[in-house]
């Protein structure tokens, strides 16, 4: 068993073994942490961002009138009803973590999140990998990507990425239909 292990950290690539690591990290937290609080936690920012783009046009005209530089006043309104949103849902998500636990689902949710830790970790590498290859294609990376695990999996997440991430002529497409409405 040791040896076939050996075997395998000797022939995977770098990029394989920041990938379990990370991946061994990630399962471990979303265990102990559970489904539920791993999942909130981890659109947090996600939640407090769309919210805050939500808020902001309903609550931005109470705001007229309390600074000469409207430009500083929207940065600084949206900063802070990001932050307040921010609070609200941590403080959301220790309520729910601890009625979780006390509940009889607490086993069923620490075995989703460990199921939730493996997927968190790819569709993580997945972004990871977009951003990087964005700046220096992959091909140039000094790494052998037919001798990596893990690399066909995440180039095949970066594919479907891709396709779902609008074009050119589909964006004004887009752009035409709302002027319409």
């Amino acid at each position: 068993m040791l040896e076939s292990v050996k075997e395998l950290l000797i022939g995977s690539s770098p990029l394989d073994l920041v990938y379990f690591t990370i991946l061994f990290i990630s399962v471990i937290q979303c265990y102990i942490n559970g489904f539920v609080s791993s999942l909130i936690s981890a659109s947090k920012w996600i939640l407090s961002y769309v919210g805050t783009l939500f808020l902001f046009p309903i609550l931005r005209p109470y705001m007229d009138g309390l600074s000469s530089n409207e430009y500083a006043l929207d940065i600084m309104f949206s900063v802070v009803t990001f932050f307040i949103l921010l609070f609200i849902i941590i403080l959301i998500n220790k309520g729910i973590s601890k009625a979780v636990k006390l509940s009889v689902l607490g086993r069923v949710d620490k075995i989703f999140g460990f199921f939730f830790g493996i997927v968190r970790t790819y569709i993580m590498f997945i972004f990871i990998f977009s951003a990087i290859n964005s700046f220096f294609d992959y091909k140039h990376w000094p790494i052998d990507t037919e001798k990596s695990i893990t690399f066909p999996f995440i180039q095949k997440g970066y594919i479907i990425l891709l396709e779902e991430i609008p074009d050119e002529d589909e964006y004004e497409n887009a752009k035409d239909k709302i002027q319409e409405l």
